[in-house]
């Protein structure tokens, strides 16, 4: 399998055209799959869904926008060479100051002024401590992406019996369960018609226990994930 991408970090997908033997999945192929949704239990909190192929936008680099499915990597890349996705860019929302600037565009139409969560945290008599403090020093500390790299990396490997209906996903993860229930919700089937296996997996350092995006599976190899980054601004009086 090889994704197409989008090559700009934000605009409308106009068209998304192939050779007729050129077997591609789109978004509207893929019918009523629901897409990834990360949860939060606060009521202040913005869900933002993520599509599997994005369908009517594109948000980030990177983002998939049609799949092909080969008998070999070698065959999938040439089919998706094939694929030709017209796309009317706009200007994307680079920085966090771009993103909380007054009447900035939406990332998404869910997320007013761009905030999925304002989350405040002040020790008491902080305050009144800082006023009377006779100096104030202030920082800004920016952190790029962080993500954990095992030696081991991610993949995942997934047969479809026909004579039970079931899939067998075997998974690099830690939390077979949780991959399990998260799947079977995205695809709006019954836990029971999917089972996951968890091999023999080296070390976790936490990044085989949440959800991904997606896992690697053979011939798909592009780098799929966008950056994120976070900005905290600290005074010190």
């Amino acid at each position: 399998m090889r994704f197409v991408r989008s090559p700009v970090a934000c605009g409308r997908i106009l068209t998304v055209n192939a050779p007729p033997e050129v077997p591609i999945i789109t978004a509207p192929v893929l019918g009523d799959i629901n897409p990834i949704c990360p949860r939060l239990d606060r009521p202040d909190y913005v869900p933002v869904a993520q599509p599997i192929l994005a369908d009517e936008r594109v948000n980030y680099v990177g983002e998939p926008i049609a799949a092909v499915i080969a008998d070999t990597a070698a065959e999938a890349e040439d089919l998706a060479e094939q694929v030709a996705v017209e796309i009317a860019a706009e200007t994307p929302v680079v920085t966090l100051d771009e993103a909380l600037a007054h009447g900035a565009p939406l990332v998404h139409d869910a997320a007013a002024k761009n905030t999925l969560i304002d989350a405040r945290f002040e020790t008491p008599g902080v305050a009144s401590a800082l006023a009377a403090a006779q100096q104030v020093v202030e920082f800004t500390f920016t952190s790029g992406r962080q993500a954990a790299v095992p030696m081991e990396t991610r993949g995942a490997f997934a047969a479809f019996d026909a004579a039970t209906g079931r899939v067998t996903l075997s998974a690099s993860t830690q939390m077979p369960h949780l991959l399990r229930t998260g799947i079977a919700d995205i695809l709006g089937i019954p836990e029971s018609e999917l089972r996951v296996i968890a091999p023999e997996v080296g070390a976790s350092t936490c990044i085989r226990f949440p959800l991904p995006t997606r896992e690697e599976g053979p011939g798909d190899t592009d780098p799929p994930y966008p950056v994120v980054s976070s900005q905290v601004s600290l005074e010190v009086r």
